[in-house]
């Protein structure tokens, strides 16, 4: 009997079985409780699945956050860099001018405060970026910025004993600055901290459920996406950088050293351009 009221009040629909809740005084025994439990079943059977349709909302929503976002900050940059590498258009001869420098530094800025109204608008907060700053963060930065150079030594050096053609120091862009230093240190600093706020800031927090592995592999391949233009130097010192960058980010969760280290990666090599150090260098080397 009580098998047969059960499967009953299956067979029921939505609204009869809502009718029958508010008549609950009317019953009386186990066929009140069977009522009950028919209720508390299918608002249970409710309320997961409204779980289920706001999580597939979510996902759907963070991928198209993700998509924005990155199209945003380097789709641009990446379609016109790997487009010049693809047809061989890649810079031999790299000149920094002020015209440059301050057009880059307004963009960057431009499409950082558009994507920083967007994730506001998405619920993002600062505090998201790890952003807190501490003085020893400066002495962490040198750290990796000296990490970073000796794997980016490391694989040239290996390059040169394999006798690679395509791929050694000979391949680096030369570079020439005919840029004040106003415009130069703009661009250094709003540089620095428009590639690592995305590319690691906002990106390791989007992909935290990821392999660590895949994010830093990802991470990598937008970073390498928009610096092609450098030829094939930038497959070996962008991934460098993203392998570095990325194992400390996601171990120490510290933005600001990774900001500075790119700074003071571009500072040195603007200065290394201006003052001739590898010049110098080589000719201390010949003289030897």
């Amino acid at each position: 009997m009580i098998s047969e009221l059960k499967i009953k009040l299956q067979s029921k629909s939505d609204k009869e079985i809502e009718q029958l809740s508010k008549e609950l005084n009317y019953y009386f025994g186990e066929e009140k409780q069977l009522i009950i439990e028919e209720v508390n079943r299918r608002n249970s059977l409710k309320t997961s699945e409204i779980k289920k349709e706001k999580k597939e909302k979510s996902i759907y929503n963070s991928k198209l956050e993700l998509i924005i976002v990155l199209m945003l900050g380097f789709g641009f940059l990446a379609y016109n860099s790997t487009l010049s590498f693809l047809y061989g258009y890649t810079s031999k001869e790299i000149q920094v001018t002020d015209y440059g420098t301050y057009y880059n530094t307004l963009y960057q800025i431009i499409i950082l405060t558009i994507i920083g109204v967007f994730l506001k608008y998405r619920g993002w907060k600062l505090s998201d970026f790890n952003l807190n700053f501490k003085f020893r963060m400066i002495f962490i930065a040198v750290l990796l910025f000296y990490i970073t150079n000796f794997l980016i030594n490391i694989t040239f050096g290996i390059s040169t004993i394999l006798g690679s053609d395509v791929i050694n120091s000979g391949n680096k862009p030369n570079l020439t600055i005919n840029a004040d230093w106003l415009s130069l240190t703009m661009i250094i600093v709003i540089n620095s901290i428009y590639e690592e706020l995305l590319l690691i800031g906002y990106l390791f927090k989007r992909l935290e459920r990821l392999n660590p592995v895949l994010v830093i592999i990802f991470s990598m391949l937008v970073r390498l996406s928009f610096h092609t233009y450098q030829g094939w130097y930038s497959l070996i010192s962008i991934p460098a950088i993203a392998l570095v960058f990325g194992i400390y980010y996601i171990n120490f969760k510290k933005l600001w050293p990774l900001i500075i280290a790119h700074g003071i990666n571009n500072l040195l090599a603007f200065l290394s351009i201006h003052y001739q150090w590898q010049e110098k260098l080589q000719n201390i080397k010949d003289a030897l």
